[in-house]
């Protein structure tokens, strides 16, 4: 059974990978980037993004003047959700209560948790969903960040 102390802090998105009967492919294409965040009083916040994105333009006021097919595509390279967290047994819990997908906003996604004791130490989180064709499962290793020593 996992220590919820032992999921405490920023990890940063290693690999992401989705399996299904036609094979693995990575999740958000090659060189995906992210961040996973759990605070000790059960807060947490995920984000996955693909590498490269293209800018919108420069600041809020602008990209949201993007056209269509630009905020789309930046939209269809991300991911973000958060809410509480907590374990039930080898499981983490997360309740979404904010989410770029509104779809997401109100539902408790349950992804099997282990850690790697390393070094390097690891996370990886797996879940599968059923889909056309057959279930996928969905893999995403994560690895601790260094405390923030504050502001530059």
């Amino acid at each position: 059974m996992l220590d919820p102390a032992a999921l405490v802090g920023a990890w940063a998105l290693v690999d992401a990978a989705v399996e299904g009967p036609a094979g693995a492919a990575p999740l958000f294409g090659a060189g995906a980037e992210g961040m996973l965040i759990y605070t000790p009083d059960g807060w947490m916040s995920a984000t996955l993004t693909a590498r490269g994105r293209p800018a919108l333009g420069q600041g809020l006021e602008r990209a949201a003047r993007a056209d269509e097919a630009a905020r789309a595509g930046a939209f269809d390279g991300a991911l973000h959700y958060a809410g509480r967290w907590w374990l039930e047994g080898d499981e983490v819990v997360h309740e979404v209560r904010h989410a770029l997908l509104p779809d997401l906003v109100g539902q408790t996604l349950r992804r099997h948790a282990a850690l790697r004791p390393g070094p390097p130490l690891g996370l990886r989180l797996s879940y599968t969903l059923p889909a056309r064709g057959g279930p996928r499962r969905f893999t995403l290793d994560w690895a601790p960040l260094p405390a923030s020593p504050g502001r530059p």
